[in-house]
């Protein structure tokens, strides 16, 4: 369960420039291997990380799936569901996306105010593909075969059992985040299933939220403001390191890559500083042994990236010190900094 974090850039101040930039949305500076990226595409051709036409072939002799009772795709338990999937795989309509003009999708019936809510972001993730029901969303949204309320904040969709759903779980579960977030500030996790519940991939709130623009997190933040921690001392730093593990998905530094992976420890010397120490071997980093990159910058790079990643989920955090264990090299950013001020 890798995680990726990009520090290479072309020039010493490109190279700050390129991680802040990556810190801000494009892509997120912390992600994970698994994370492949969901282009919003047009049409299928543009979708990145699963070929849709290979998909497409896939699916068109795969065997019929089914959807949850009484609501999402009931695919060909009808007779009239069963012609329409026929039809429309004859004029080259994959069979997952058979229901192209929306005549079979159903919502479930909104008995409890969690299947109500489930719905309502449905809708609201439909309404931004320009869509009525996920047949006539491009992959991987054509895969998803029903949506319900899971635990708090969470809503759990299912992905039909055909050939490439399970490539489109991570996919499907990122762009329901990316398009109903901002709406439904509630929604913390997107969790997609296969139909057998064997399989399943979750997106999360901070994952996306390390991607938006830092002036949308910012009037976002406004809106909905985190309370400052109370605690100090040790105890301060420990709980704005795992804040930062939780926001990028990992569990221990372990999980890390680059630079960040060779994090030992961390302290708070004072209020609102956290200090973070590096092992000194990250001086014989491959991607620190050629011309355009430097310890300085490398170490300014993960307090920008630190600071940055939980900015509104703590605002006590002062400033961040990246720093080796044997003391020959420390960069520190501030929160008034000009990475987080435009």
């Amino acid at each position: 369960m890798a995680v990726v974090v990009a520090l290479v850039a072309a020039g010493a101040t490109a190279g700050i420039v390129h991680l802040v930039n990556q810190a801000r949305g494009a892509p997120a500076p912390v992600v994970r291997a698994d994370d492949d990226p969901l282009a919003a595409a047009a049409s299928a051709s543009q979708t990145t990380g699963i070929t849709a036409a290979a998909v497409a072939s896939d699916v068109r002799s795969a065997p019929s799936s089914t959807g949850s009772e009484g609501a999402g795709k009931n695919s060909d338990r009808t007779p009239r569901a069963a012609a329409i999937k026929e039809e429309a795989v004859v004029r080259g309509r994959p069979a997952a996306a058979f229901d192209e003009f929306c005549e079979v999708w159903t919502y479930p019936t909104p008995a409890t105010d969690g299947q109500a809510w489930a719905n309502r972001v449905t809708e609201s993730w439909l309404a931004a593909h320009g869509a009525e029901c996920p047949d006539a969303v491009v992959i991987p949204g054509y895969f998803i075969q029903s949506t319900m309320p899971g635990d708090d904040g969470e809503l759990v969709v299912t992905l039909e059992d055909a050939p490439g759903a399970l490539a489109a779980l991570k996919p499907a579960a990122r762009d329901i985040i990316d398009r109903t977030a901002a709406e439904y500030p509630e929604l913390e996790r997107v969790t997609a299933k296969t139909a057998n519940g064997e399989t399943s991939s979750s997106y999360t709130r901070g994952q996306w939220e390390i991607r938006v623009p830092f002036r949308e997190r910012a009037a976002m933040a406004a809106e909905n403001p985190e309370p400052a921690s109370t605690l100090i001392g040790q105890e301060w730093a420990d709980e704005k390191m795992n804040q930062w593990l939780t926001k990028i998905r990992a569990d221990e530094i372990a999980e890390l890559s680059a630079g960040f992976k060779l994090i030992t420890r961390w302290s708070s010397p004072a209020p609102g500083e956290l200090v973070v120490y590096l092992d000194a071997a990250l001086l014989e980093q491959p991607h620190l042994q050629g011309p355009h990159m430097t310890i300085d910058i490398e170490l300014q790079g993960i307090a920008v990236t630190i600071l940055d990643n939980i900015y509104f989920d703590a605002p006590e955090l002062k400033q961040v010190t990246a720093v080796l264990e044997n003391g020959a090299a420390g960069e520190t950013v501030r929160r008034g900094d000009k990475w987080f001020t435009h």
